[in-house]
């Protein structure tokens, strides 16, 4: 009986070194992406409001843990950047000098109860992608498309809560998002041009 425990000990390790080293090994993406925003809403006014917000194009700049946002068409929100050092999201407005600042370690107490991953017909960009999808206890749905290729560490969000879930799934960044919220909205990511490509560190900064 001995044996059998320190063999499947000894198995148990061996596979989740294996995945370490292959995480640890395998070349991360770095560079920019390209997204055209949707808002599809049976309400007008929701929907006005919704694109005022988020815009219709966003650029999405990621290096190592840390990306940079930048809302195109967006009234309200100029750049919205996540630091992995500190896992907080500093949030820059356009009619406001203060820096909103949003701590990551803070849990969505709702329970996943779909949590999976599948094949797909979806062409983003020229590559074929898979699909995660998550949904919440309150009926909130998360639906990515993404291509394994485009690999993101997840070891980098560990402590990021709300993101560490489709990122541990995915190990990459999706091309295409769909979120079904439950305020008679639906907000559409979908890439439009991915470019791999050294990044300045300046755009990362915060001040």
């Amino acid at each position: 009986m001995k044996k059998i425990i320190t063999f499947l000990f000894i198995l148990f390790v061996f596979v989740f070194l294996s995945f370490k080293n292959d995480s640890e090994n395998k070349k991360e993406f770095e560079g920019l992406i390209e997204y055209q925003i949707g808002i599809n809403s049976n309400d007008a006014k929701i929907k006005k409001e919704q694109e005022s917000l988020y815009g219709t194009i966003l650029k999405f700049y990621y290096k190592n843990g840390n990306y940079s946002i930048i809302y195109n068409g967006s009234k309200k929100v100029k750049r919205v950047v996540y630091s992995c050092e500190r896992n907080k999201i500093f949030q820059f407005d356009k009619n406001n000098k203060l820096i909103e600042t949003i701590d990551c370690s803070e849990k969505d107490e709702r329970e996943v109860i779909i949590s999976k991953t599948s094949e797909s017909n979806e062409i983003i960009c020229n590559r074929k992608c898979k699909n995660y999808l998550e949904q919440l206890e309150d009926g909130e749905i998360h639906s990515f498309y993404f291509d394994p290729e485009i690999f993101i560490n997840p070891e980098h969000f560990k402590n990021f809560s709300l993101m560490y879930g489709p990122i541990k799934n995915m190990k990459s960044q999706y091309l295409g998002y769909t979120y079904t919220t439950l305020n008679n909205y639906t907000l559409t990511y979908r890439a439009i041009n991915i470019v791999e490509t050294e990044l300045y560190d300046k755009i990362f900064e915060i001040n």
